[in-house]
């Protein structure tokens, strides 16, 4: 049972930011975060999200997590509890899908978002509500003498604030230590700087390009007056295009006829795509050309392994920091507190392949983890084998009621290992390459008989690879790359 908490609202002060960005100020705004001062690298990231690529890209990021299929699971096993039910009828009430779209922009942008619980009573249900409102972090800093986070508020002045403790939410995807440190806003900034003076600079590259200087010469011998009164009458033009000047007077347009435009796109082109690849792991389909596999599917703007680590940290920062709040406020038990999870799994025909491409394994990369020289033509991806999706592809959820470790755990304790051997277990039975490599299997077998040493085996691995039938040991090889890359899978959805 957790204690129970202040409910104070506390409201921020009003404020304006600055827009006048230059290389020193943005200079300025990370030594001041590296005080623990975060207002400077705040109000940068307010500015810079006024980018339409900024904007666009972190957009596809946020709601293609919130978007996604969200489910409640229970604190074990795979049966609905009552806390369970009642979360998922809470859920959107309790945290708004604007709220959980600002904090996770903040905590992927800054590395750090903050939002405080406003504890209500639902007038329907009886229950207790957090209700999530999220704060700027401008107003936040970190104390280093005291080691403590303190707001500066405008009803209480600076109070000192502790994540977690039922009042206050703190998300830091990358880490409570020093978080402003991974925030993408330190990779993105000198790009989106770029990007903002190539479009001023374009705007006056045009301005002069659309207003040609008239230049008017007088005959020799015309007079100070002469010379004023044409000026003047050039001053006036407007719109008139016609003129009939007297002998010996003349008029001519001068304009700039250099293409320096193109600089200014090309700039403009370079960070936007540096800010997409940055938030989202990768160029965005209408920047792709060719007939790549990423152009073709919308789900896979952001990098796959990306989105499945936000959702993993949004939906461990709610279960501590919230969710166990409000289970212990409404069923007095925060042991039993559900968790919310979003399902982010690639459709099933797609896995395979979404493997392959997005784990980068290029056929050297593949040659290189056993010893083999790299091929020259061999830095292209891996397609994907023929008939490597699995048949009944494993979910993740409903499967694992009936499964037991081995150290007697259900398997909702390790769902990504599981999901990794049942993947790996389908691979041998479709992949098996034992039948065309059973006739080196004897040269192997003699050859690590008669290796004096670990470092021996090692050294000549290689070399017997090397004499083997490229086309035998293609099966092999294809097996291990992507029973690798379901490994990687699973560890990182475990961790």
């Amino acid at each position: 049972m957790r204690k129970q908490t202040t409910s104070t609202v506390y409201r921020p002060m009003a404020y304006t930011t600055r827009d006048d960005w230059t290389p020193p100020r943005i200079k300025s705004a990370r030594r001041a975060a590296e005080t623990g001062n975060l207002t400077l690298a705040a109000d940068l990231i307010e500015n810079m999200m006024s980018d339409d690529r900024m904007i666009g890209v972190m957009s596809t990021r946020t709601r293609g997590l919130i978007k996604s299929t969200v489910y409640f699971q229970a604190h074990e096993g795979e049966d609905a509890t009552p806390e369970s039910q009642a979360l998922s009828e809470d859920f959107w009430t309790a945290y708004p899908e604007s709220a959980l779209d600002e904090l996770i922009t903040w905590g992927t942008i800054l590395g750090i978002g903050i939002a405080e619980h406003r504890w209500q009573i639902d007038e329907d249900t009886g229950r207790i509500l957090p209700k999530l409102h999220v704060w700027s972090p401008r107003w936040l800093r970190y104390d280093h003498g005291a080691e403590a986070w303190k707001l500066r508020t405008r009803d209480a002045g600076e109070i000192i604030i502790t994540p977690g403790d039922g009042k206050w939410v703190f998300y830091t995807p990358y880490g409570a230590h020093r978080p402003w440190q991974r925030g993408l806003w330190r990779a993105i900034a000198p790009w989106w700087l770029l990007k903002r003076y190539a479009l001023l600079d374009w705007g006056s590259y045009s301005e002069a390009h659309g207003n040609p200087t008239r230049v008017g010469t007088t005959p020799e011998g015309a007079t100070k007056d002469e010379r004023i009164e044409l000026a003047t009458d050039l001053e006036n033009l407007a719109g008139i295009t016609g003129l009939a000047l007297p002998p010996g007077f003349d008029y001519k347009l001068i304009e700039a006829t250099a293409n320096t435009y193109q600089t200014f796109q090309k700039q403009m082109d370079s960070a936007n795509k540096a800010m997409s690849i940055t938030i989202a792991g990768q160029n965005l389909t209408s920047d792709v050309e060719g007939g790549s596999y990423a152009a073709a599917k919308v789900h896979e703007n952001i990098r796959h392994d990306i989105i499945e680590s936000d959702e993993q940290t949004i939906s461990t920062t709610l279960h501590a920091q919230s969710i166990k709040w409000w289970t212990a406020y409404n069923f007095g038990d925060d042991d039993r507190a559900p968790w919310a999870r979003w399902d982010v799994t690639p459709p099933d025909g797609e896995l395979p392949e979404y493997m392959l491409k997005y784990g980068t394994v290029t056929i050297n990369e593949a040659r290189g983890r056993v010893g083999l020289e790299p091929l020259k033509d061999g830095d292209r991806l891996i397609e994907a084998p023929a008939g490597a999706v699995p048949a009944e592809p494993f979910t993740g959820r409903a499967d694992l009621a009936q499964i037991r470790l081995a150290s007697g755990a259900t398997g909702s304790a390790a769902p990504g290992f599981i999901r990794g051997q049942m993947y790996v277990d389908r691979m041998i039975g479709r992949h098996n390459p034992l039948p065309v490599l059973q006739k080196n299997l004897s040269d192997l077998t003699a050859f690590i008989n008669s290796a004096g040493s670990y470092n021996e085996i090692i050294e000549g691995l290689p070399r017997l690879l090397d004499d083997m039938d490229p086309d035998d040991a293609n099966a092999l090889m294809e097996a291990l790359i992507l029973a690798d890359l379901a490994g990687r899978k699973a560890v990182h959805e475990d961790l």
